[in-house]
């Protein structure tokens, strides 16, 4: 049961990567179709960048966050032999807290400005 902790590992590191990878696509095709420059992302992200490639970039960087304590945390807890059901049940709720905001993300990116309509 101890190296179950790391399943919800992998799944966030997962997480992380396919929105990396939707990331890049969306930066590329806003390249693609010139409605950016390489310019634009000197210092981060410039004003021109299209909400269909700043969103995912945004979802991004709040990937990359928090989930530097619930690594350490899991791994703590399988260098203790201190995974229970209850850690389990912890770690595996968090992941699901950290892919809802990116699913919401997500079907905003398909739906233009979905988000900004609901509040």
């Amino acid at each position: 049961m101890d190296k179950a902790i790391f399943l919800p590992v992998a799944a966030l590191v997962a997480l992380t990567f396919g929105v990396a990878v939707l990331l890049l696509r969306a930066r590329f095709r806003a390249g693609f179709r010139r409605q950016v420059t390489l310019g634009d992302f000197r210092y981060g992200e410039s004003e021109r960048v299209p909400p269909e490639a700043r969103l995912p970039s945004r979802n991004y960087v709040n990937l990359l966050e928090m989930p530097l304590l619930f690594y350490v945390a899991c791994v703590v807890l399988y260098a203790l032999g201190a995974v229970d059901a209850a850690g389990l049940a912890l770690a595996w709720a968090y992941v699901a807290c950290r892919a809802l905001p990116s699913l919401i993300h997500r079907c905003c990116w398909l739906s233009g400005s979905a988000w900004s309509a609901l509040f």
